[in-house]
């Protein structure tokens, strides 16, 4: 489900962005395939990460990131926006194999503008 994450991010530090992946009934979700994009609010593309495959995606998986993902596009921003959009595929009853996609949304702090 598409959210905005309260916690903050906090320029070239690290930062996880966690994924759970369940069904209407809160069983967990078989996924055949799971990639990410980092991009910023107006869909350009962070640190070349586009379509980063996960090898063996899981039911819960938690996105790491850190250094030049979470580089300021200026420094005179005191914030900027991050959307991190996943695409999975998984199993669903009979053995098809079904699209999700979601998103993750957080701000994304310039260091120099906390000590302020």
């Amino acid at each position: 489900m598409p959210k905005n994450l309260t916690r903050k991010a906090i320029e070239e530090s690290t930062f996880g962005v966690q994924f759970a992946f369940t069904d209407i009934l809160g069983n967990d979700l078989t996924l055949s395939t799971l990639t990410w994009t980092l991009t910023d609010k107006d869909g350009t593309v962070i640190n070349n990460r586009t379509d980063v495959n996960v090898p063996t995606p899981s039911a819960t998986e938690v996105i790491t990131l850190s250094g030049d993902d979470l580089a300021m596009s200026s420094q005179d921003n005191d914030t900027e926006k991050r959307i991190l959009t996943i695409e999975a595929t998984y199993y669903a009853g009979g053995g098809a194999l079904l699209p999700l996609n979601d998103w993750a949304q957080f701000v994304l702090y310039n260091a120099k503008a906390i000590t302020t």
